[in-house]
């Protein structure tokens, strides 16, 4: 993970949405050594010929960002398959740095078996197959237009800790978006807990806690850029927020 790094997270971009598309094509006077997109960044890309039709604006001003700067992207629960819509990308579910033991991934993970297999049946190659039928063409473009003008969440997710938090696993430092929350916690001593006012009732989940603490775990949920325009920035190993306008 390289000093200066831009993360973002959660556009949910929709065709047309020209401030969108200017913002990303300033990226490049930023010059950042590297840059993450963590997922969900159109409201719906999938490799579907008249999705990536309608996202044309966007996916070109990506790769062309991508020709200059090494840019990741993390596929999410709404943008996945898209290996062969962004050759130039590094595309996979995550990113993991071995040497600083940092984690990146969208986030849709740890959230019970049911969420799990829905995720990997619409990940699945296979699943978007009878959409590519013409005989279905006009229920795939109805079924396109419903999920473009699905609304997006931006209220605040209660008890972050206990609801999310203590459902994953990991090591050193995770970095994710999907929650669009903006969650920083930096876990250095066990007193933290208390000074965040963390009070679980369910003594294991408190235990599992503790135990994340007492290993200077670290954690950063990316705010949505679409709820409140900001992107994290890599600086003295944690993340920064910054409003982009």
């Amino acid at each position: 993970m390289e000093e200066g790094a831009i993360f973002i997270a959660d556009v949910h971009y929709r065709p047309g949405d020209r401030w969108i598309e200017e913002k990303f094509s300033h990226l490049l006077q930023l010059s950042p050594p590297q840059l993450f997109l963590v997922g969900d960044i159109f409201h719906l890309l999938v490799n579907l010929p008249p999705v990536i039709e309608k996202n044309r604006r966007l996916i070109e001003i990506i790769s062309k960002i991508a020709d200059k700067i090494p840019t990741f992207y993390l596929e999410g629960n709404h943008d996945f398959n898209l290996e062969t819509i962004f050759p130039t990308l590094q595309v996979g579910e995550g990113v993991w740095d071995k040497g600083q033991n940092i984690k990146v991934t969208h986030g849709d993970w740890g959230e019970g078996w049911g969420y799990a297999l829905y995720t990997k049946i619409i990940r699945s190659p296979l699943f978007l197959t009878p959409f590519r039928w013409k005989l279905l063409s006009p229920l795939t473009n109805w079924i396109i237009d419903k999920i473009l003008q699905k609304p997006i969440k931006c209220s605040p997710i209660p008890n972050f800790i206990d609801q999310i938090l203590t459902k994953k696993r990991w090591e050193g430092t995770l970095i994710e978006g999907h929650y669009h929350q903006r969650v920083k916690w930096e876990m250095e001593t066990v007193e933290t807990l208390f000074l965040e006012e963390v009070q679980l009732k369910n003594r294991k989940k408190r235990k599992k806690i503790i135990n994340m603490m007492k290993n200077k775990k670290k954690y950063f949920s990316i705010p949505s850029f679409y709820c409140t325009r900001e992107i994290g920035v890599w600086k003295n190993e944690k993340l920064e927020w910054r409003i982009i306008t």
